[in-house]
């Protein structure tokens, strides 16, 4: 969500069954599953750089431009266990300032080019994990590069994406919880039927954007 200059992401995931390696054996864990909630607010300082021509294709930036994007990162994570009779649970909440610098190239009017990196520092609350509960400084760090084509019918690109916490679980246990995924997507843009576009020429009105 876009508000201004601010930047509101929201997530949630949810995995089930897991492969654990440890001392050379490979076991499978069906049963092994962690849910995982929240977000991130950020600020976009430069007005000029468009995040959202590079998050949501609803926007396409024709003039380089880079921006500082200092953002607020918060996440809870639940860990359970129920496999062969056992049952376990655990959860940590992780919160992180991170100070960033995202850039757009417009390598042509059409062709956009675009990487960013975010590292910063917070605190990390483990349950249930190691021998007691801890509080922990936590490392996070995210980068993100997107390749991006865009004209008035079509549009597609290609976007990759690493967000990385790092904390504490004990003296001896580093726990590295990592998000990393790539995508590559296309489409293409249909006229709008009249009435819809008349309707939403009205709101926009009322809103006060321009378009």
């Amino acid at each position: 969500m876009f508000i201004g200059q601010w930047m509101q992401n929201l997530d949630y995931y949810r995995q089930k069954g897991f492969t654990v390696k440890l001392d050379g054996q490979s076991s499978y864990f069906r049963g092994l599953e962690t849910w995982k909630a929240g977000g991130r607010t950020s600020y976009i300082f430069n007005k000029n750089f468009s995040f959202r021509a590079i998050g949501a294709q609803n926007e396409w930036q024709v003039k380089s431009a880079g921006s500082f994007v200092p953002r607020l990162a918060y996440y809870y994570t639940r860990y359970k266990l129920d496999e062969s009779g056992l049952t376990e649970d655990a959860s940590t909440i992780n919160v992180a300032l991170s100070p960033g610098y995202y850039y757009n190239w417009a390598i042509t009017k059409n062709i956009l080019l675009s990487g960013g990196l975010t590292v910063g520092a917070g605190i990390s609350f483990s349950e249930g994990q190691g021998t007691e509960d801890t509080t922990s400084l936590l490392v996070e760090s995210t980068a993100r590069i997107v390749l991006s084509y865009n004209s008035n019918s079509f549009f597609g690109g290609i976007t990759s994406n690493a967000h990385i916490f790092g904390h504490d679980i004990d003296p001896t246990t580093y726990l590295s919880d990592e998000l990393v995924y790539a995508e590559i997507y296309i489409g293409y843009r249909f006229n709008a039927p009249k009435s819809v576009l008349k309707f939403a020429d009205k709101v926009n009105a009322k809103l006060g954007v321009l378009h």
